[in-house]
């Protein structure tokens, strides 16, 4: 089902994705073409180069429309088999003679910086390409989509191909751009075959004098926005500058015609469907909305490189270019937006567009000019911003009065603001900046596959029938992971079985061999990472969850968000419901560790989810403040609480640490000196289990330890249970703790907990709290409760009421209550629904 939206418009934005996808391809082709030229050509060959390249782009642009649009009409206006016929052979006439124009122009300015050879290169590239856009046209009024974009992107890997055998034999930049004509015979292959006719037929079509008035006005119009589209690469060839300077702007400015490229993919498949004479305005909104879905974000993230992005991609002789793209990105997608605009225009034949485009050509030249002349080729590009979009703003304006406001209405403006500041932060720190920005592309590219109003609807009046939903479940933590196989493993595992009562369920984990294991009705899906260490496993569980959101089916996926930055933008690449687990929200923390800035994707990657779980209130107040519109929802864990007898409260023959070894997060540097200096007599018990750097370090601390501290390494049932037993009060003097569930484990046992005052642990009773990261007051606490073991009693009674309403029923209620809840929004209440049963 596509709800209320028309036929026309489906087929269009369908088209528009294999149009654009095509254009996509073609541009990264052209672009890693024009990279290998920096390569192959010293600055000053491949600033001739370039400049032959803008004039081959200028004729391209001019001959991509002014042919095929008027054929496009002519075929989709045509009312009979005759006139249909007519309007192809005025196609292949048009083709011949514009392209022979063009040619001329195109070699008379060429020889003016590369010499005669140059110019009769590029003027045959030229007609080439003017004769090839009849099969444009041609394929673009059958609606054929798919074999136009396959022939796209067949001249550019031949084109591609061609030019760099001719650069590397030794023809240079001549080699090169000969290329484009090599390239351009492919579209010739398609030419449209016609009845044999006599050469009146061909005469008429010749001397159709309206259809020679429209060519020209969409040849006027084109040519104007050709002339914005590469005035400024040629004007720099022609000005005095280095040719390293010219060069590195040149390329700037190819990299920023990204949205042109786009515009043009979006146009090629709407323009049959709004040259029709029932179009609606709708189907221009469509158009302008898929256009802006992707134009903006490649925009911002172009704008935003940083230097050492820059640097490590380009040749150190086009350094300058990283403080030329924040303008000429700009500049770039008001290019694009004039393209679109213009286009709307043109399918309507009103030229009204003609005066506004012109006098925003002017001024657009007078801008790049004047900014020349006050700043060099930094003025030149701040000016090329400016008048860029000035003139989409004339255009804009005039579109408005035409058809109303209503054609933006699809144009949404928080994410983009919100993602340019993220990248605009990030700046400075290239891998996250990577991270964001290719998160942010692929999320541009997700709304574009599947734009909003032309997704198939889902019935959401049933209820999903009891054991049929299929649940997945996310988490770097596992038993069978190296390196992070504690607390939280266990509360997925014990998630996990709580819905596999009724559900299909299946974690996603990582382990040191990869597999699929079965075990009590759940499927756990083995990533073979863990031979990458935490650092490098985490990463690349990251980077593997969005691909798997995509192939793995599933009802619902609980994502246990995971360090550095926690999200892994799951919402971005599923269209089910997608629960973020917060069991830790490390940004921060890594944030301090590695001098990163984890934490602003975090924030970011929050804004994007619609349900939340938290374990704690702290980080129910941070997640909302990231995201006010999220339903965040705190669910502590939950604990057996074991039998225990009344007598053996506030006895107890141990100091108890129970945990990951992680030296600093947890906090184990201080406890051992806050133990030092309390000069206790109990023994300090270490119970845990971590990497091998972490236990190292542990080690190395324990040999400088004076006192009776004993590390018993990784420990489980019965075992871990008598130590809870047999401590006295458990010690947590964690730096950072999302909830401490070895907290809980002691309270269940009637055991005191001593902690830092965080506030992610201000949930805990029977506890004694000092001020963070003091070891001499962790050492003042540890004394008053060794040595009294009243006020353990008091404090231990205290903590097994609250351990009790930790219970685990209402708990697994609760999450049972919230994954129905997401099956079967029309269900009711969420909660009260569960503990009514």
């Amino acid at each position: 089902m596509t709800g209320d939206v028309p036929d026309e418009e489906l087929a269009a934005a369908h088209g528009a994705r294999w149009t654009t996808i095509a254009t996509a391809i073609v541009g990264l082709l052209n672009y890693g073409y024009a990279l290998m030229q920096t390569r192959l050509l010293n600055v000053t060959t491949y600033s001739i180069f370039a400049a032959g390249q803008a004039l081959i782009i200028w004729a391209t642009a001019i001959s991509n429309v002014t042919v095929p649009w008027l054929l496009v009409q002519g075929m989709v206006r045509a009312r009979s088999d005759a006139e249909q016929e007519t309007a192809v052979r005025f196609g292949m006439l048009a083709s011949a003679a514009s392209g022979a124009v063009a040619a001329c122009v195109v070699g008379i300015v060429a020889s003016q910086f590369g010499g005669s050879l140059m110019a009769l290169v590029v003027a045959l590239s030229t007609l080439i390409i003017f004769l090839g856009t009849v099969t444009t046209g041609w394929l673009q009024s059958r609606q054929s989509m798919r074999s136009l974009s396959l022939l796209y992107i067949g001249e550019n890997v031949l084109k591609n191909l061609a030019g760099l055998f001719l650069v590397i034999v030794g023809l240079r930049e001549v080699g090169a751009l000969a290329a484009f004509g090599i390239g351009g015979i492919v579209m010739l292959v398609r030419w449209p075959t016609l009845p044999r006719a006599a050469g009146r037929l061909w005469l008429a079509a010749a001397a159709n004098r309206g259809l020679w008035h429209r060519a020209l006005r969409i040849a006027a119009v084109q040519g104007m926005v050709s002339l914005l589209t590469v005035v400024d690469v040629v004007l720099v060839a022609l000005l005095p500058v280095s040719h390293a300077s010219a060069a590195s702007y040149q390329v700037s400015a190819t990299l920023s015609r990204v949205p042109l490229f786009i515009a043009g993919g979006v146009v090629t498949a709407f323009f049959p469907s709004l040259s029709h004479p029932a179009a609606r305005g709708a189907i221009a909104a469509r158009a302008l909305q898929m256009y802006m879905t992707v134009a903006v974000p490649v925009t911002v993230v172009v704008a935003t490189m940083p230097v050492a992005v820059v640097g490590a991609v380009f040749p150190p002789q086009y350094g300058a270019m990283a403080s030329f793209l924040r303008f000429t990105a700009m500049g770039g997608l008001a290019i694009g937006g004039v393209a679109l605009v213009t286009a709307f225009f043109q399918a309507k034949d009103d030229y009204s567009c003609i005066p506004w485009l012109g006098a925003g050509l002017a001024g657009y030249v007078a801008v790049l000019l004047a900014g020349w002349r006050i700043g060099g080729i930094m003025g030149l590009a701040i000016g090329m911003a400016l008048g860029a979009v000035a003139t989409v703003a004339l255009l804009g304006y005039r579109l408005v009065r035409r058809e109303g406001r209503g054609i933006f209405a699809r144009i949404s403006v928080t994410e983009p603001i919100a993602t340019a500041g993220a990248l605009i932060l990030l700046r400075p720190h290239p891998v996250p900046w990577i991270v964001v920005a290719t998160l942010t592309g692929l999320r541009a590219c997700m709304r574009f596959l599947r734009p909003a109003g032309l997704r198939p609807q889902i019935s959401t009046t049933r209820a999903r029938p009891p054991g049929v939903g299929r649940i997945v479940i996310s988490s770097f933590d596992s038993p069978g992971n190296p390196h992070y196989g504690g607390g939280g493993a266990a509360v997925v595992e014990t998630i996990a079985r709580w819905l596999a009562a009724d559900y299909e369920v299946t974690v996603v984990t990582v382990a040191n061999r990869g597999g699929v294991v079965v075990r009590d009705g759940i499927r756990y899906r083995q990533l073979p990472f863990g031979w990458a260490g935490p650092r490098g496993g985490q990463l690349l569980f990251h980077a593997s969850l969005p691909v798997l959101a995509r192939r793995t089916p599933h009802d619902v996926w609980i994502e246990s968000f995971t360090p550095p930055f926690s999200t892994s933008f799951l919402p971005f690449f599923s269209g089910s419901p997608i629960v973020g687990f917060a069991q830790s929200l490390s940004g921060k923390q890594m944030w301090q560790r590695y001098r990163l800035p984890f934490f602003l994707i975090e924030r970011f990657g929050l804004r994007f989810y619609r349900d939340v779980v938290v374990l704690n209130p702290a980080d129910h107040a941070l997640v909302l403040r990231c995201n006010p519109e999220a339903t965040v929802q705190t669910i502590p864990n939950c604990i057996e609480v074991p039998h225990l007898p009344e007598e053996r409260l506030g006895q107890g023959e141990h100091i108890l640490f129970l945990g990951r070894i992680e030296v600093r997060q947890k906090g184990l540097d201080l406890l051992l000196a806050a133990y030092e200096r309390s000069g206790l007599a109990m023994p300090l018990i270490i119970a845990g289990a971590g990497t091998r750097h972490e236990e190292s370090r542990l080690a190395a601390l324990l040999q400088a330890a004076p006192g009776d501290v004993h590390w018993v390494g990784h420990v489980t049932g019965r075992r871990k249970q008598r130590l809870l037993e047999d401590s006295a009060f458990v010690v947590l003097p964690s730096r950072h703790e999302a909830f401490g569930l070895a907290a809980l484990e002691g309270m269940a046992w009637g055991k005191p907990v001593l902690h830092f005052d965080l506030p992610t642990l201000r949930w805990i009773d029977g506890d004694v709290c000092v001020p963070s990261f003091d070891a001499d007051a962790l050492a003042a606490g540890m004394r008053t409760l060794a040595r009294d073991e009243d006020i353990r009693r008091r404090l231990g009674q205290a903590a097994r009421a609250a351990a009790r309403d930790h219970g685990q029923a209402e708990t697994a209620a609760r999450y049972r209550t919230l994954v129905r809840q997401l099956l079967d929004p029309g269900g009711g209440g969420w909660y009260a629904s569960e503990l009514a049963d």
